[in-house]
């Protein structure tokens, strides 16, 4: 007896033992191929949804490289706002080295008292401690960049005036095109959902296949009954059989199971799908926000650098009265806190505007 299926196939041959061998040697052989020739469409659905995770993959490559992209320009901002301060710390410690000079020289004349030489030397010591303070943030902001250029990075080559400037930064009023790597990762983590669902439903329809096969078996037992127990006589009496057929597969039992993981697929495809939208919005709003602060910020800048402008010409007047003995080194002072302030509040400006910026970049 022959059985052809698609699992192993077994069967038993016997003789008659009139004579020879107690033993009969008998050998056994076969093969089995099936082709499935329609599935409903079902391994289509497969390869969309593999063909999906895999743009998933690519995409999520694209957020975490701007996720990098995102690291480093903020520490290439921190780099431009220390090298800031730094300037700011010596354009002071400068001004302040300079009152000291000309009060020294004011009271070994007579003309100031010793108490000036003394408090301006004391400004000026504090004017050098802040200067090392950010000469020193601005060497750790300079080594955070190394981390990313290695042993390419120069200072010289990355040169920050050109953010400093509000009329070159004077800002551009170019749309923002709101996509974004997470949204398109999120958007094909849904459609590999919807995919794996169809797929799903898919898997309990049937399959038709072609069947073939073919099974050789070997007897040592002869047509006249007797019996042999030698290996080699196992292939001397031989029956070859073959079976071509289509065949229907279909596991009924899976048919509540596939559908149920269909429909717990498809939910998930459309929370991703409310998630989606709800970042593109929260996304557009912030970048319609970030535009309005931009633009306001823009003018509060050419404001603020108007004021500093105003306030060095005032100061450099009052160096000039003051080493003239027409006003007193306290005044002089008061107006270097304005000028000092006034730089200050124009820096804070600065930063507030390219943090900005690169929010909304």
């Amino acid at each position: 007896m022959v059985v052809f299926s698609h699992s192993p196939v077994f069967f038993n041959v016997s003789g008659n033992r009139n004579s020879g061998s107690s033993l009969s040697s008998n050998n056994f052989g076969s093969a089995i191929a099936e082709y499935e020739i329609y599935n409903f469409g079902r391994q289509r659905s497969e390869e969309r949804s593999a063909n999906e995770f895999t743009q998933k993959l690519r995409t999520d490559k694209e957020s975490y490289l701007l996720r990098l992209k995102k690291l480093l320009s903020q520490r290439y901002l921190d780099y431009v706002f220390n090298g800031a301060k730094l300037r700011w710390a010596e354009r002071n410690s400068t001004r302040l080295e300079e009152i000291h000079s000309s009060s020294k020289a004011l009271s070994r004349a007579g003309l100031k008292p010793e108490a000036d030489s003394v408090l301006t030397y004391s400004s000026y010591v504090q004017a050098l401690a802040m200067q090392d303070n950010w000469f020193g943030k601005q060497q750790a902001a300079t080594e955070k960049l190394k981390e990313f250029y290695i042993d390419n990075f120069k200072v010289e080559d990355y040169q920050v005036s050109h953010f400093l400037d509000p009329e070159i930064n004077s800002f551009n009023s170019e749309k923002v095109n709101p996509s974004h790597p997470f949204l398109k990762s999120i958007h094909q983590e849904s459609e590999y959902y919807q995919t794996k669902a169809e797929t799903e439903r898919r898997s309990s329809l049937p399959s038709l296949k072609i069947l073939g096969g073919y099974a050789y078996r070997g007897s040592g037992s002869d047509p006249y009954g007797n019996v042999s127990g030698k290996f080699t006589d196992g292939f001397s009496n031989s029956a070859n059989n073959a079976l071509v057929g289509l065949g229907l597969t279909w596991n009924i039992s899976s048919l509540h199971t596939n559908r149920q993981k269909a429909n717990m697929l498809s939910k998930e495809a459309e929370r991703l799908g409310y998630l989606e939208n709800q970042y593109q919005l929260s996304m557009q709003t912030e970048i319609k926000a970030l535009e309005s602060r931009i633009v306001e910020q823009q003018k509060q800048l050419k404001k603020e650098s108007a004021s500093v402008k105003g306030a060095s010409d005032a100061y450099e007047m009052y160096v000039a009265r003051y080493k003239s003995g027409l006003i007193t080194l306290t005044e002089l002072l008061q107006i270097r806190q304005i000028l000092e302030n006034a730089e200050k509040k124009s820096d804070r400006c600065r930063k507030r505007i390219l943090g900005a910026g690169h929010s909304k970049g």
